[in-house]
């Protein structure tokens, strides 16, 4: 980076203001010539500003893209807490141009600020956020005697949290509602989650300017499967067309071989309910996206994604022929439909990125005809998977069995 490259720096601020004018962060807001900041961080620093200040508003991309093209150096930009622990650093840092620097000024985070109030251990603590993420994607963190910590609670949508939690099982979860932590006007209410969600639109007077809800999760609904964070969720959790599933037990076989790892990329061909992509989102964070010709099954892949706390899916049509569309090479490969399609597993192992995994299952004569010749060509192994399960016959009992699965798996 050239020394003459110009400098932003990302201030974190708490809800107080500054009242020390000779703290460095003190100085670099008085000296700076341009200061970005929403109106409640603009007035934290009002006494100090001597530059030109201006307001951010949405949409906030493009807004700082435009702005950071021309800003001189040592622009601030303000930010709460930590900007790069759910803030505005990391926005900032993919908006930059080229050959521009970024430095960023944490505070405290109202996470820690939360955890010390609480006396909770936070190092592994899940924390949420609503205003980054929809609140359906809070599933994925919920899990009995979890604790979580959820940013961006607002008179608006407590309620609507409230009543989310309940709807899922876990009414009985103990909430704190910490409001404007680390101030004077400190606040803080204790009680169950169906407690706050009876308060109706009296639970909005709970909230100061910036409130946190910490949650320690107690599911209490036997009517509901638990969506539990390991491989090979319940049957029932997901819609599906026409059977168009990949049944509990060879899920979690399936997920295993192809051995998710945080962040990466998923391609499910053949998506069906698009349950494979759903668990491998869920269990890595990373990335998915469903290929499947059928635009009728489109529905219950995001009604199934919503349902399990699922964002990172993107929906693509009829494999290969859509493979075109996306421009990344994926570090996983799952055909679990249409493997007798011509040309489908050359085309996939076209696409898989250098030492990616593919794995391919095979119920029909043709298609284990497919992966006998795929392994032949390609290397790997195939493996023969038989299930069967227990059930009443008349009034005594007997072994059903059910399709046997050959499953090819390949390391490129």
């Amino acid at each position: 980076m050239a020394e003459n490259a110009p400098m932003i720096h990302v201030i974190g601020l708490t809800t107080a203001p500054l009242t020390d004018p000779d703290s460095d962060v003190a100085q670099l807001i008085h000296r700076a010539p341009l200061v970005l900041g929403y109106p409640r961080q603009l007035a934290l620093v009002e006494h100090l500003v001597t530059g030109q200040s201006v307001t951010l508003h949405s949409p906030l991309r493009t807004m700082l893209r435009h702005l950071l093209e021309t800003a001189p150096t040592d622009t601030v930009i303000l930010a709460s807490g930590d900007p790069l622990f759910h803030g505005i650093g990391e926005t900032v840092i993919d908006c930059a141009p080229a050959g521009v620097q970024i430095r960023c000024y944490p505070t405290p985070t109202a996470a820690s600020l939360a955890a010390s109030e609480l006396g909770w251990s936070y190092s592994d603590i899940p924390v949420f956020s609503l205003t980054t993420k929809p609140l359906y994607a809070l599933r994925r963190v919920l899990s009995p005697d979890q604790r979580v910590l959820i940013y961006g609670i607002t008179r608006q949508n407590v309620q609507e949290v409230a009543s989310y939690l309940c709807r899922h099982g876990y009414d009985a979860s103990r909430l704190w509602l910490l409001g404007d932590l680390g101030t004077p006007s400190a606040s803080r209410w204790e009680g169950t989650a169906s407690e706050l969600s009876r308060l109706a639109a009296g639970a909005n007077s709970l909230c100061g300017d910036i409130t946190l809800l910490a949650m320690e999760c107690q599911y209490c609904d036997p009517r509901d499967s638990r969506a539990s964070r390991t491989a090979g969720l319940p049957d029932e959790l997901f819609s599906t067309d026409k059977g168009q599933l990949t049944k509990q037990a060879m899920r979690a076989i399936t997920l295993s071989q192809l051995l998710p790892c945080a962040g990466e990329e998923l391609w499910d061909v053949g998506a069906g309910s698009g349950s494979i992509a759903i668990e491998w989102c869920r269990l890595t964070g990373g990335t998915a996206h469903c290929f499947e010709a059928e635009a009728t099954r489109h529905r219950d892949i995001i009604d199934n994604a919503e349902r399990l706390g699922v964002t990172g899916l993107t929906l693509c049509g009829e494999a290969p022929a859509s493979f075109g569309e996306v421009e990344t090479a994926p570090a996983a490969i799952f055909i679990g439909g249409g493997v007798t399609t011509p040309g489908i597993v050359t085309a996939c192992w076209e696409c898989l990125m250098p030492g990616g995994r593919l794995v391919a299952t095979a119920v029909t004569t043709e298609s284990l005809r497919v992966v006998e010749d795929a392994c032949a060509r390609y290397g790997g192994c195939l493996t023969e998977y038989s299930e069967a399960t227990y059930s009443p016959l008349g009034h005594l009992h007997t072994w059903r069995p059910r399709l046997r699965h050959v499953q090819w798996v390949v390391e490129k």
